[in-house]
């Protein structure tokens, strides 16, 4: 199960500072609100290892550059990532909200459930509500949303809240489901698509040679282990450390950028940050070229 730290990572940039501009905003106007924000800039200021009265001094917008940063090491409160993440959803993807609830036969306020109906709904029709949304909303986006509503399914059944209480409970059997008949179709379509490529290469076509070495391969085997969910692969949030270290090892090895454009799209469902501050023109090319490499499989 995706933690809630990964899925903060997996929203761009703008996105995560507009997670927290959005807390921030609560923050002046609500005192429960107020008292979390100034609690967890004290765990900020922690973090960076700088002192709590000044960071309380700094701008407020540096505030929240700071803690969009820092957000996955300093918010270890599940209720309060959830709190973040529905403002963010009701705020910026609200139409999402509502078209998966509507496909779902839920009745709805703007996408906030009110009261649970009688009956859940099973796999099947959250494999037709996936279907739905998918065909009105960017898939990362869709991806993303269903991902969130598992993780707080997760935390309900961790709490004790039994099966048939929980809304969502159906949700990752048809999200199992929808990933495998979604894998199948492109399986074939890439059956389709290849004798054609094949023929319009010709037999003289020069190979792609990436020069990749050992450690290419097994940080490739790593990220597609991540993103499979397979036993024993590394949780998101550590792959995304490893990632960062290898780039950090040498920033003379550009193809490393491979890896991070690579996880973005195949991990973290999001575009990769071209505006990262060191990129030059050969470690864009690979950052883009690894986010590619992800769209195809």
């Amino acid at each position: 199960m995706v933690s809630w730290g990964a899925l903060f990572r997996a929203l761009s940039r703008q996105e995560r500072e507009r997670v927290i501009a959005l807390w921030a905003e609560a923050a002046s106007r609500e005192e429960e609100e107020r008292a979390r924000w100034r609690w967890h800039l004290e765990e900020l200021a922690r973090a960076m290892a700088m002192r709590p009265v000044w960071l309380r001094r700094q701008p407020r917008q540096k505030q929240q550059q700071w803690m969009a940063e820092r957000a996955p090491e300093v918010i270890v409160d599940a209720e309060l990532w959830r709190d973040l993440f529905v403002r963010f959803y009701l705020t910026e993807r609200q139409a999402l909200m509502a078209d998966f609830l509507n496909a779902l036969g839920i009745p709805h306020e703007g996408g906030i459930v009110r009261e649970h109906p009688p009956v859940r709904p099973d796999a099947e029709a959250f494999v037709q509500a996936i279907e739905a949304i998918c065909a009105r909303h960017p898939e990362a986006q869709v991806r993303h949303y269903l991902q969130t509503l598992m993780r707080m399914d997760a935390d309900e059944a961790q709490a004790g809240v039994p099966e048939e209480e929980r809304l969502w409970a159906a949700l990752p059997q048809a999200w199992a489901q929808w990933r495998q008949a979604d894998a199948r179709q492109t399986a074939m379509q890439q059956q389709e698509e290849e004798p054609q490529a094949a023929a319009e290469q010709g037999d003289g076509a020069v190979p792609r040679v990436w020069g990749f070495t050992t450690l290419d391969e097994v940080l490739i085997h790593r990220i597609v282990a991540t993103a499979a969910g397979e036993e024993g692969a590394l949780a998101p949030e550590k792959l995304d450390d490893l990632i960062e270290e290898v780039i950090a090892l040498n920033h003379h090895r550009a193809h490393s950028y491979f890896h991070r454009g690579f996880a973005d799209v195949l991990v973290w469902h999001r575009d990769p940050d071209l505006a990262r501050p060191e990129l030059n023109d050969p470690r864009r090319a690979w950052l883009v070229a690894g986010a590619l490499a992800g769209r195809a499989r």
